[in-house]
């Protein structure tokens, strides 16, 4: 499940995986073991910008947003998708 901890950690390393593996507290290395959040992240970040600049066809958006809302909490979802929404 991506969380709004999980989003802050991402974005203090500005999406760097290199950066967490490096120089990341345990406590944030552990947030993203065991689990593909990161790259979860990563790809609606992208998905974000694709829909944004109207890259995307509707069915896209639509899979999109319906894949962030199975992934997320509430409140990461919102933080997401305030832009596309």
């Amino acid at each position: 499940m991506i969380t709004i901890q999980k989003l802050k950690v991402y974005e203090k390393y500005s999406g760097d995986e290199d950066q967490l593996v490096r120089i990341a507290l345990e406590t944030e290395r552990e947030l993203f073991d065991k689990n593909s959040d990161w790259f979860e992240i990563m790809n609606f970040k992208q998905d974000i910008f694709i829909i944004t600049q109207n890259l995307a066809s509707d069915e896209y958006r639509k899979s999109s947003i319906e894949r962030m809302k199975n992934l997320c909490d509430n409140d990461s979802f919102e933080i997401l998708t305030k832009s596309i929404l």
